[in-house]
């Protein structure tokens, strides 16, 4: 059970597990069932239970065990630039390194552990240290980066192009300026803290982080553990595909509610998959399509979110979905930016240049757009 206020609104989580069949799971392990065995269960019984229980925790967790938390809204609409809050313009004079007092979002802290523990203290040195050793300091030198040869999958160089141009971080500094309703948060919404028993009951733990914030705070780090670090790629072939979803998450002009729906995701990756050094083909390895129906159905809750955002906006809606979706592109540009250095990742040569590919895409689309190219 947990409690917290603010400022008159107050919110109570309690949750009691049917223990009668064991202990529960997390998320992640039931996941990690579904994608991660060397011997596929796809296409099974077995797997087509597995992929049920997976996708009916994400519905629960979105339509019931986070609605009335997120429906906790602040009665204040702060002004802020999200990108400044979040840490991305740390280098920047004044810039906001995210672990100040007061800040709005919740998880503002997290790029602390990229920029503290590997480099010289900032941002842009810190985080191309660790591009280095992932695509080497050769490609690193150029403006656009390539993730696997054969793949036709190039984007502007993250650190150079985006994090060492204090102008264009000085524009999305200004542009990410508004006013955000926020709510109450999970604040550590990952796989081990969504629990499921043995009777598919659903609950959230470990609410050490829950307090004020933004919505999109929460589904933003479940997509990203999904993504980058609860799944394994074992092949090139692996990496290949997955460089072909780049383009549907990370949109050059940007997330929107449109490109949250399923069709539009498909389409931007069926005109793109390809097999590695061989164009043309559908997404076939197992685990990647396992994944892919579950970052489909986490992005349509996003895109209920977005929606939702935009509807009890003040003034323009068109404008605050904007406003919100790039708010959204911005979460998951600081979080492919924290898994490409984060430790677990450290021998996951695939699943970094993944995230780097995504941090790439992501910087491309929160700024407006033809920028940077």
């Amino acid at each position: 059970m947990n409690y917290a206020e603010h400022n008159g609104i107050a919110a109570i989580h309690f949750s009691l597990a049917d223990l009668s069949d064991g202990t529960p799971q997390g998320f992640a392990d039931v996941y990690a069932d579904l994608v991660n065995p060397e011997d596929s269960v796809l296409g099974t019984p077995a797997g087509d239970e597995l992929i049920r229980r997976v996708l009916d925790a994400v519905d629960f967790v979105f339509d019931n065990l986070l609605v009335k938390l997120h429906n906790a809204r602040s009665p204040d609409i702060p002004r802020f630039s999200v990108a400044d809050e979040l840490g991305l313009c740390w280098d920047l004079p004044g810039g906001k390194s995210g672990v100040e007092k007061d800040l709005h979002m919740r998880s503002s802290f997290v790029l602390e552990k990229a920029w503290r523990k590997f480099g010289d203290g900032r941002l842009a040195s810190s985080i191309r240290m660790h591009a280095v050793e992932t695509l080497g300091e050769s490609a690193m030198e150029q403006s656009m980066l390539q993730f696997l040869d054969g793949h036709s999958l190039q984007l502007p160089n993250v650190c150079s192009e985006f994090l060492a141009n204090r102008e264009l971080l000085a524009e999305l500094r200004d542009t990410s300026i508004g006013g955000h309703r926020l709510c109450f948060v999970h604040g550590d919404l990952h796989g081990d803290n969504i629990m499921v028993d043995g009777r598919d009951n659903r609950f959230l733990i470990d609410f050490g982080k829950t307090g004020l914030g933004h919505c999109l705070e929460d589904i933003t780090w479940l997509e990203s553990h999904v993504l980058l670090s609860y799944t394994d790629f074992a092949t090139d072939e692996e990496l290949a595909e997955v460089l072909s979803l780049v383009l549907a998450l990370a949109p050059p002009d940007g997330i929107s509610i449109e490109s949250c729906g399923e069709t539009a995701l498909d389409a931007v990756v069926d005109s793109r998959t390809e097999t590695w050094r061989t164009a043309g083909g559908k997404l076939v390895c197992p685990r990647v399509l396992a994944m892919w129906s579950v970052v489909k159905r986490l992005r349509k809750h996003l895109g209920v979110t977005l929606t939702n955002l935009a509807a009890i906006a003040p003034g323009d809606r068109a404008k605050e979905a904007r406003q919100v979706g790039q708010m959204a592109g911005l979460l998951f540009l600081r979080n492919s930016l924290f898994f490409l250095t984060a430790r677990e990742n450290r021998d996951r040569l695939r699943s970094r240049k993944f995230a780097l590919a995504l941090a790439c895409a992501y910087a491309q689309a929160v700024l407006p757009q033809g920028q940077l190219t």
